[in-house]
């Protein structure tokens, strides 16, 4: 009767059942005003193979949104904090998040209850109360991608975010071929990056890892 939009959050989460319709319902909407968004990560480990098939097939349209900029980020600093927000304040908390708009949001939010004001004199408690406020999301995921992840993310954080994979397999107690196993799934989860040697994909997640030993 109507255009009609279905938008699905997390699909990477989706049961089995659930993606297998929304694949059945996917190709069967042409000529029809209906528009199927479904929004995941399509390289999470955590995802099924379902999800991936649905992201990846031909008739699907995948946007891929980059990290915000400096500029983006310092929008939403502002918007959190105030107008005045100084310049250098605004970049320290696009470095600590890597331009993660999440992470973003709940650090102007813990920086906001923490009444520290957005200028040049805090810029060292930005990672500091940052840290426990993304720790939720960031432990969380470590806990479901196992002990060893868990492990090994520690030890990159002792070692200080930038390790050589064999000395960080020795520190976290596992055997390098494990090792090598679990910091794929750490980059593929969004906690490393891809670089050669371990380190955290944003200082914040660092910080949010090294805090939980504590």
């Amino acid at each position: 009767r109507a255009p009609l939009l279905l938008s699905i959050d997390d699909a990477h989460w989706a049961d089995p059942s659930s993606l297998r319709f929304l694949g059945y319902l996917s190709r069967r909407l042409e000529g029809l005003a209906v528009l199927l968004v479904a929004a995941g990560r399509p390289s999470d480990p955590e995802g099924t193979g379902l999800w991936r098939e649905l992201a990846t097939d031909p008739a699907a349209k995948v946007l891929r949104p980059h990290p915000l900029t400096r500029a983006g980020a310092a929008i939403v600093v502002r918007g959190g904090l105030g107008d005045d927000a100084d310049d250098a304040f605004c970049r320290a908390c696009h470095r600590a998040t890597g331009g993660n708009p999440l992470f973003l949001r709940e650090l102007v939010a813990a920086l906001d209850e923490a009444g520290v004001a957005p200028t040049s004199a805090g810029l060292g408690t930005v990672s500091e109360v940052g840290a426990p406020a993304v720790a939720r999301f960031v432990l969380r995921r470590l806990e479901r991608l196992g002990s060893s992840a868990t492990s090994l993310a520690r030890a990159v954080a002792v070692l200080g975010g930038e390790a050589d994979i064999g000395l960080a397999a020795r520190v976290a107690e596992i055997d390098a071929s494990e090792a090598r196993t679990v910091a794929d799934l750490l980059v593929q989860a969004g906690i490393l990056g891809h670089d050669q040697l371990l380190g955290f994909v944003h200082p914040i997640v660092q910080a949010a890892v090294y805090e939980d030993l504590l």
